[in-house]
C-alpha cells in the first residue's frame, strides 16, 4: 500500500507540473528540430555574479547559419527573451565566425555547429532563473530557409555544460581601444567623403602578414563572370 501511495503521489506531482507549464531544472532543454538543424538551451552554472548558459545550434552536413552581421545575402538570428523569469539582463556573446564568399559577396557564417554563450544577470540572485526563448535563424545551403524554435529551461545552480561554454567564450573577440599595444591593432578610423558611407582604417599587422580588402573576393568573382572574347595574343 505504501508503494502504491508513493507512486500515486509522484504521478500527481508530475501531472501538476505539466498543467502549470513550469520548466524543470536540467542541464539542457530538449532539442527543437528545424530545417536541417536543431537548437537547444544549455546550462553552465554560476560565473562570478552572472549565470552562464548558451544557445547551441547543430546543422546537417553542408548547411550553415549566420553571424549577427551576416553579409549581403544572409539571415541574422533573432532572439526574444520576453517570457523569461528573474532576468534583469542577458548578454549574448558571439564567437568568431567563418568568412565565406557567396555569389560574389562576403558572408560571415557558422558551419556544423555553434554555441552562443549567454551571461545572465538575475533580478534576484537568490532565486532561480527560467529562460523562455523564441528564436528565428536562417539555415542555408543553395538557398536560405528561416527556422523557428521556442525553447524553455529552468537553470540549475550548477550546470554540466560549463566547460563547453567556457571554450565558446574563449572564441569571442575581445574589444580593444584604438592603437592598443600588440602585433594586431586598429590605429585610426576616419570617415571618407562620398556618396556612400566609407571609412579609411589604418591598422598594425604582424610581421609578414598580407591583409586583404573585404571586397577582394567580390571583385574577383565579378571579373570571372565578365563576358567577351579572349584577346588575340598573336
Amino acid at each position: 500500500m505504501t508503494i502504491v501511495l508513493r507512486l500515486m503521489r509522484t504521478a500527481a506531482l508530475f501531472a501538476a507540473t505539466l498543467v502549470s507549464g513550469a520548466a524543470i531544472a536540467a542541464d539542457s532543454s530538449p532539442w527543437a528540430p528545424g530545417f536541417h538543424s536543431r537548437v537547444r538551451l544549455i546550462a553552465g552554472g554560476r560565473k562570478n555574479d552572472r549565470v552562464l548558459a548558451g544557445i547551441e545550434i547543430a546543422l546537417d552536413k553542408g548547411f550553415k547559419t549566420y553571424w549577427r552581421t551576416p553579409g549581403e545575402s544572409g539571415l541574422p538570428p533573432r532572439f526574444d527573451w520576453s517570457g523569461s523569469t528573474n532576468v534583469a539582463d542577458i548578454e549574448l556573446r558571439w564567437p568568431v565566425p567563418e568568412r565565406a564568399e557567396e555569389a560574389g559577396s562576403i558572408a560571415y557564417i557558422y558551419g556544423a555547429s555553434v554555441t552562443l554563450p549567454l551571461l545572465i544577470k538575475p533580478e534576484q540572485a537568490s532565486q532561480p532563473v527560467e529562460l523562455n526563448l523564441v528564436v528565428d535563424y536562417g539555415v542555408c545551403k543553395d538557398i536560405c530557409i528561416p527556422a523557428h524554435a521556442e525553447l524553455r529551461l529552468a537553470l540549475p545552480a550548477a550546470g554540466g555544460h560549463g566547460p563547453a561554454l567556457d571554450a565558446a567564450l574563449m572564441r569571442v573577440p575581445r574589444p580593444l581601444p584604438l592603437a592598443a599595444e600588440g602585433a594586431l591593432s586598429i590605429l585610426s578610423v576616419q570617415p571618407v567623403a562620398g556618396d556612400k558611407p566609407a571609412f579609411l582604417v589604418r591598422v598594425r599587422t604582424p610581421a609578414g602578414a598580407r591583409p586583404r580588402r573585404p571586397d577582394r573576393g567580390r571583385r574577383r568573382s565579378r571579373a570571372r563572370r565578365r563576358p567577351g572574347p579572349r584577346p588575340d595574343r598573336r
